[in-house]
């Protein structure tokens, strides 16, 4: 019996059942990565459709016309986020064997992209808020609302570049 002084269960595992000592092979960790990959760019397909468009005088009221729809949207965009920060820290371990300091960049890239995932998910539920104070709202703050909901509905548009654009030299470094 593998006992360990100090563990409440008596063996090297953890309360997870993971043994911290164990490491990965490069085939799991390809594995884990290849999943999360597909993790990644599968939330951007459901996101992109589940958001309503932001064109049109209307677009307000269609964000509050189907507030699923859209926290369903935002939702996926957090997966996508969470699962671009997942592929650097999966991939972390085997790029460091060549290049410490390129898994490091890789790392710094892929956070960044997540860090633009995020900007979209605030961007579309502060829009979601706002489409629902418009809707309810009387004639004289209709136009602040709708000036508000102008300002975030052209930086929405803008994130996705930017994100691709951090995107690409984090993934040609792998």
């Amino acid at each position: 019996m593998n006992t360990t002084k100090g563990s409440p269960h008596g063996t090297n595992k953890s309360i997870t059942g993971i043994d911290p000592k164990v490491k990965l092979s490069l085939r799991k960790i390809a594995v884990i990565t290849g999943v999360i990959f597909i993790i990644a760019t599968g939330a951007l397909f459901p996101a992109a459709a589940l958001t309503p468009g932001l064109t049109g005088t209307d677009y307000l009221t269609q964000f509050s016309a189907h507030p699923n729809q859209v926290a369903a949207g935002a939702f996926a965009y957090l997966v996508a986020a969470l699962a671009s920060a997942g592929i650097a820290i999966a991939m972390y371990p085997v790029m460091k064997g060549s290049n410490a300091g390129l898994a490091l960049g890789s790392v710094v890239f892929r956070a960044l992209e997540a860090v633009f995932y995020m900007v979209e998910v605030v961007i579309l539920l502060s829009l979601l808020t706002l489409g629902q104070q418009f809707t309810s709202a009387v004639a004289a703050d209709r136009t602040s609302l709708q000036a508000i909901g102008g300002t975030l509905g052209r930086a929405h548009p803008r994130a996705r570049p930017v994100s691709g654009v951090v995107f690409f030299p984090g993934g040609s470094i792998v």
